[in-house]
């Protein structure tokens, strides 16, 4: 009897077990069902039933709870709530929330802020396949975005996005491609991932396509398409296209170059709160472009651009502040600034602290730290900071000349299309430096570079076709590409068209021209000029003789350093002509000009007992 009895009661317990789970699960039900139905009035009770859902680890109580206290539906908006509520439903494995919650962390949304506990969380997810998590992820590394950037890191994560056929990792994996970084650049994949992000309702995808038309990368530039699509774009809430209306209009890319109205783009686009819109509209109030200038609202926008990563911000107004642009010069804070830029690892702070060290007149010179900066710019790949390398290898500053060394920085830059490392490169090859003397190549690399404008190059094709050096000799032609330069107010240029009038060589000779042309020059500071009107002007030689503008001629080449120029003033000194006569400061000219090897000068020493 009693064996019969035990398994009518076991199955009464296991009827009592299921009944309660039923009758749990029921109230979980009605309980959510109640705080989500938008015909019942949310009441204290339901809030309390779900509550305690929530604390039995029901995953839906906890997000339906954290969306109420993030939104304050039905309840007083509480971000701490919310917080709590998300981090709960993260911990119990839900993914969505995972998210939410790194959200929360790096916005400060009632939770502290913590980018490291907040890429933590996303990685979690990402790694689960979450394709949000994984775009998040790609977004914030590619941008730098509340983390350090991190291309590396955001190519993974946007590839592996963009391959689960979301939108925003198409279109940052598409950055990827037309930027090359990472990979290597492919203006067409560019487009074939901006279309693809676009036709899901990706906005900025449209900005992508734009922007491909904007800059003829990939296609044929076409201004007016570019113009439409920003518009669309812009429209449907892409601030990126916003800021880039601002661009077209300020450059005028297509349309009439209108100052004003970027200036409204671009505060449309800080009103939105896009970063580069910040960085751009305060630009324009440093310098008072399509606005009225004021630097203290310039220097706001941009400490509000820094602030948020874009670390441009912070190197513009380092090079504001160095130079004394339209501000009051402050070395010091410009010098904190780029240093804080170079801290966040952004390789053009490094090349502004290498150059204004080794380059800067407002900085006190140290050629160490402008190496150090300078290589760790370079080795990051950055073609302007390989050419002040280089120059400093070639001039032998804070490091042993090495000619080749600097022609291999050049050729770094040269191949990135660096017009600099072009024209550059051009004059070792002119002088055979460091590689084997090569004429056609200094024309061709000249010829790269003077296509952008360079004056460097312009001048040496010049001397190219002037000298038949890499090319059959041709004044007329050496006249154009001078004068191309010399439009720049290369001094250089100034100086040999002034050498062809002198010398009649493809013009009628003209001794009043060449000196129009030399002082040009030598306004423009440069030495060879100043010496030769001081010459002239000494020796009477194609000028009447006038012994004061001799020496003010010589006076600015010898402060220069040019040992005949300080030769010859000391001898105005010893003779008091053009100047008061003073043999002491003969003496110290003559001292300094035989120093440097000037026979005339040591000569001089020589006749008056002196040593030097």
């Amino acid at each position: 009897m009693l064996g019969r009895a035990i398994p009518f009661v076991l199955g009464l317990l296991v009827a009592a077990i299921a009944f309660g789970a039923w009758t749990q699960r029921d109230a979980i039900s009605g309980a959510l069902a109640d705080l989500t139905s938008s015909s019942r009035p949310v009441t204290e009770q339901s809030i309390s039933a779900v509550t305690r859902l929530a604390g039995r680890g029901e995953l839906d109580a906890m997000n339906e709870l954290a969306r109420r206290y993030r939104e304050g539906d039905g309840v007083e908006a509480d971000p701490v709530q919310a917080s709590g509520y998300t981090r709960q439903a993260a911990e119990a494995g839900d993914l969505d929330a995972a998210v939410r919650l790194a959200l929360a962390l790096f916005n400060s949304e009632g939770a502290e802020p913590d980018a490291n506990a907040a890429i933590e969380w996303l990685e979690r997810a990402a790694e689960a396949g979450h394709a949000e998590a994984q775009a998040e992820l790609g977004e914030r590394f590619f941008d730098g975005t509340g983390v350090e950037q991190d291309r590396e890191r955001a190519l993974r994560w946007n590839q592996l996005a963009a391959e689960a056929g979301n939108a925003r990792g198409q279109y940052f994996l598409g950055a990827h491609y037309r930027s090359g970084l990472g990979v290597e650049a492919d203006y067409a994949e560019a487009m074939r991932l901006y279309t693809l992000s676009r036709e899901q309702g990706y906005v900025d995808g449209l900005f992508g396509v734009a922007s491909l038309y904007h800059y003829g990368q990939g296609v044929e530039q076409n201004y007016a398409e570019a113009l439409r699509l920003y518009i669309l774009a812009a429209e449907a809430g892409s601030v990126r296209a916003v800021n880039n209306l601002g661009v077209m209009y300020f450059n005028g890319d297509g349309v009439a170059r209108d100052p004003a109205e970027a200036v409204r783009w671009f505060r449309r686009g800080v009103e939105a709160g896009n970063s580069t819109s910040m960085l751009n509209l305060g630009r324009r109030y440093v310098l008072g472009e399509g606005v009225e200038a004021d630097a203290a609202e310039g220097f706001r926008l941009m400490e509000a651009a820094a602030a948020r990563g874009i670390n441009d911000a912070l190197v513009g107004m380092g090079i504001y502040l160095r130079d004394g642009e339209h501000v009051e010069r402050d070395v010091p804070r410009a010098l904190a600034l780029f240093g804080e830029a170079a801290q966040r690892d952004y390789a053009p702070a490094w090349r502004q602290l290498g150059w204004s060290y080794g380059f800067s007149e407002h900085v006190e010179r140290d050629y160490e730290q402008a190496v150090t900066w300078l290589t760790r710019a370079a080795e990051h790949g950055d073609a302007p900071a390989q050419v002040d390398l280089g120059v400093l290898y070639e001039r032998g500053n804070g490091v042993t000349r090495d000619y080749a060394e600097a022609a291999r920085l050049y050729r770094l830059a040269a191949d990135q299309g660096n017009q600099f490392g072009q024209s550059n490169l051009a004059g070792l090859y002119y002088s055979g430096n460091g590689v084997t003397r090569d004429y056609g190549e200094a024309r061709r690399l000249s010829l790269l570079a003077a296509e952008q404008g360079n004056p460097n190059a312009h001048y040496r094709l010049g001397l190219i076709y002037q000298s038949g050096h890499g090319a059959t000799r041709n004044y007329a032609e050496a006249m154009r590409w001078f004068r191309l330069a010399a439009d720049q107010n290369n001094a250089t240029a100034l100086f040999a068209i002034g050498v062809l009038y002198r010398d009649g060589s493809g013009v009628t000779r003209s001794d009043a021209e060449a000196a129009r042309w030399f002082r040009r020059a030598a306004d423009a500071g440069l030495v060879d000029a100043q010496y030769t009107l001081g010459h002239w002007q000494h020796t009477g030689r194609h000028f009447q003789q006038d012994f004061a503008q001799a020496a003010r001629w010589y006076r600015l080449a010898a402060a220069q350093g040019d040992r005949d120029a300080r030769n010859n003033l000391g001898t105005l000194y010893e003779n008091g002509q053009g100047v008061t006569r003073d043999r002491g400061e003969a003496i110290r000219l003559y001292r300094l000009a035989a120093r440097q090897g000037n026979d005339r000068a040591q000569n001089n020493l020589r006749r008056l007992g002196e040593t030097w």
